[in-house]
Formats: structure tokens, sequence, C-alpha cells
């Protein structure tokens, strides 16, 4: 069973919550970098965005808004392609957008 592969909207969730961390840890450090690494402090306003629609995607799923197995991308995954930014934990964004494409499978 792949690591990033929720069967549940609760797992979905967890997922999230776990991606959520990680951009805001991404912030956090971009943010402190500021003048010493200027290439990682411009992709500031990436992290933010992301930290955005993963809230709202959160928000979405437990006021039972949001659809499962829509068979398209998460809008940040083109962001983030566009951008051509490095994020360390991708494979948790591509389970969580793999899960979202194809539907929860229980």
């Amino acid at each position: 069973m792949p690591m990033y592969d929720p069967k549940t909207p609760e797992q979905y969730v967890e997922l999230l919550d776990q991606a959520i961390f990680e951009v805001e840890e991404l912030i956090a450090c971009a943010r402190d970098e500021g003048e010493d690494d200027p290439e990682f402090s411009r992709q500031l306003p990436v992290y933010e965005r992301l930290a955005r629609e993963l809230k709202q995607l959160r928000a979405d799923i437990l006021e039972g808004r949001h659809e499962f197995g829509d068979g398209a991308d998460l809008p940040f995954m083109e962001a983030l392609r566009q951008a051509r930014v490095s994020v360390p934990f991708m494979p948790l964004l591509a389970g969580l957008n793999a899960a979202h494409k194809t539907g929860l499978k229980q």
C-alpha cells in the first residue's frame, strides 16, 4: 500500500494536516532566510498560495463541499509546475492530488 493513499475523507484530512504543517514550516524557513537566500525567499508567494489552497481544501472537505474523483488536478499542482518550485514534500502533495483525481478507494 502506498504511503500517501488515503481511503477515507478522515485519512485524507490527516494527510492535508501534514501538508499544511510542512508548507507552514517551509514558509517560516523562507522568511527566516530573507536576503541570505533570495532564490528561496522569492518562492514565498507560491508557498503562501499553497498554504491557502490546502487550508481551503481542508475546509471544503470538512463542510462536505469537496467532490473526490473528478479527474482533474488540484489547482495548486499546476501552480507548482508553472512556478517550477521545489517542494521537499512533493510526494505527499502528489498523493493528495492522486486521491482527489481518482477518488478514495475504500
